[in-house]
């Protein structure tokens, strides 16, 4: 299942080398990953950085499975 892992560089309940762990994990058992760390953004990315948000689902969806 392609996955994507989008992670806010901002947050502070989840701090971004646990999103870089959590990309490593799914990277080694997914061949069609990816993550993205949005700058100024916390846990709420969708909220934060809507846009930046947005695009980067339609980057990754647009790539096809």
């Amino acid at each position: 299942m392609p996955t994507s892992v989008v992670w806010g560089l901002n947050d502070r309940s989840a701090q971004v080398q646990a999103g870089y762990e959590l990309y490593d994990l799914i990277a080694g058992r997914t061949p069609r990953s990816a993550l993205h760390v949005i700058n100024r953004a916390g846990h709420q990315i969708f909220r934060d950085q809507v846009e930046q948000f947005n695009a980067t689902l339609r980057m990754f969806f647009s790539l096809g499975t």
